[in-house]
């Protein structure tokens, strides 16, 4: 799939903190077991570097389950998106999860 070379994962908007999304339980944990904070979170940093081996695409099914599939739906991850990978992930219709 194209160029393999890692890519920086980061946000470079210093001054927006999603404030709504740090008070969500998951996130708020999460934050909390590594001692941040909305007011103390790091931001304009490289939070990851990552290889794109895959890229899928967000739907939904008929339960309302996120499902990832490829190849104009002829292929299905099998492994479904768990409540808490939802939780820190953007999973609406249209979108792209990458593997």
């Amino acid at each position: 799939m194209g160029n393999k070379a890692p890519r920086r994962v980061g946000d470079s908007r210093r001054e927006n903190v999603d404030r709504e999304a740090c008070e969500e339980p998951e996130i708020s944990a999460a934050l909390v077991r590594h001692g941040y904070t909305a007011d103390n979170l790091p931001t304009g940093t490289v939070v990851a570097v990552a290889s794109l081996e895959e890229c899928w695409e967000v739907s939904r099914c008929i339960r309302g389950d996120v499902v990832l599939e490829k190849d104009g739906g002829n292929a299905m991850r099998e492994d479904p998106v768990s409540k808490k990978e939802q939780a820190f992930g953007w999973y609406d219709d249209g979108r792209y999860a990458g593997n």
